[in-house]
């Protein structure tokens, strides 16, 4: 994570946890300080005061459960990513990767998620939960993994 952290030169796409946060916040300051343009989602409370960051708390819950570990997701400069699976108890895998195609689609998750919680942030929590119950797509989209 750190790596691909400090490679960047444009921009940096950062989907994270508070405590993998902590890790590479000196990393994504330093890369600030170069001029990177940061977008973070967060998914909870974290002391980080980067740029571009949105808490994506209310996201994170539903994906840990899906997935049963922590995803974490950087994009350096469109290049590269690293994708890392994080278990409770520390235990991580994933892969680096500069693959073009892994880079945009890891991009456009992270994309999707800081939409998706500002639509729903405009919509309302309410609203949303009852388009979830109510309309077929969504509500398969939002149970399934």
């Amino acid at each position: 994570m750190l790596a691909v952290t400090d490679n960047a030169r444009e921009s940096l796409f950062l989907s994270v946890w508070p405590p993998e946060a902590v890790l590479i916040n000196d990393a994504v300051v330093r890369a600030e300080t170069r001029g990177v343009v940061v977008i973070a989602g967060i998914f909870g409370r974290c002391d980080t005061s980067w740029q571009n960051q949105i808490n994506l708390e209310s996201c994170g819950a539903s994906s840990q459960k899906r997935l049963g570990n922590r995803l974490t997701v950087i994009v350096s400069d469109n290049k590269e990513v690293v994708i890392s699976e994080i278990s409770p108890t520390g235990e991580a895998a994933g892969i680096l990767t500069s693959t073009p195609c892994i880079v945009l689609v890891a991009k456009e998750y992270i994309k999707h998620d800081i939409w998706g919680k500002y639509l729903i942030d405009a919509l309302g929590q309410q609203t949303f939960n009852e388009m979830c119950l109510t309309n077929k797509t969504l509500s398969y989209l939002i149970n399934n993994r």
